[in-house]
């Protein structure tokens, strides 16, 4: 396994007259991955290889969680190591895993490397945001739509046996800005779903089954992302 080294130097001068000089020397090092930039990319490609009909409304997404601990998957500080320089897979911080698309990158597919510590692996999961045209409102027309669209990739990776099973469990998630409610009018009666009072936003998680063809949810601030999360654990683990 091949390791780099960063160091970081910590140089203490003791005065002219002693004429010594000591250096503390601390490294963190890079581990060499048995994974490269295609194991993440192609995830990507297949879901662009989808009927365009099938996920129009949709965006996927990757996350990478540190375990043990469940701890950001920037904390694994994974990277590529390419030509063209190092590329951070979270630069951002958090959980959110960004892959650079590219065909030059595909056709070099550069090795990966993080700060992982003996036993220690990254864990990949995937979901979906949602482009809805009004930032406020959506209807429940519109959220089985996403629903349906879902299901279509399912289809389309799985198989239809797959994608009849999985409906009922589907469930949308809404995050709803601080300071902001969220309302459902259902047979021309508004009730409160969230009353965010704070100052962070709040997921709402729901299932559109369980409200009325009619329904329609409202926010009194725009929404912030929309989200599908798969109803089954589709993950891989990125280890040292």
């Amino acid at each position: 396994m091949r390791w780099l080294f960063i160091l970081a130097l910590a140089c203490t001068v003791h005065s002219a007259k002693a004429g010594t000089e000591n250096i503390q020397v601390e490294g963190q090092r890079w581990v060499a991955m048995p994974h490269h930039y295609r194991s993440l990319e192609r995830v990507y490609r297949r879901f662009d290889s989808f009927s365009a009909k099938d996920r129009r409304d949709l965006a996927l997404h990757m996350t990478g969680t540190l375990e043990p601990g469940d701890r950001p998957g920037a904390s694994s500080g994974l990277v590529l190591r390419a030509k063209q320089g190092v590329i951070p897979l979270f630069p951002n911080g958090g959980m959110e895993l960004t892959i650079p698309h590219s065909q030059a990158l595909w056709d070099e597919n550069p090795p990966m490397f993080g700060h992982l510590a003996k036993g220690d692996n990254v864990r990949v999961g995937f979901y979906f945001t949602v482009a809805h045209a009004d930032a406020r409102r959506f209807t429940w027309e519109e959220a089985k739509g996403w629903l349906r669209e879902l299901d279509a990739c399912i289809e389309d990776e799985g198989g239809a046996v797959v994608a009849f099973l999985l409906p009922d469990t589907h469930k949308v998630t809404v995050s709803v800005s601080a300071h902001s409610n969220l309302m459902v009018t259902e047979g021309g009666q508004t009730r409160a779903l969230v009353l965010n009072q704070g100052n962070e936003p709040v997921d709402y998680v729901f299932r559109p089954q369980d409200f009325s063809r009619d329904a329609v949810f409202d926010a009194t601030a725009p929404l912030g992302l929309v989200t599908l999360r798969l109803p089954f654990a589709l993950s891989g683990k990125r280890h040292r």
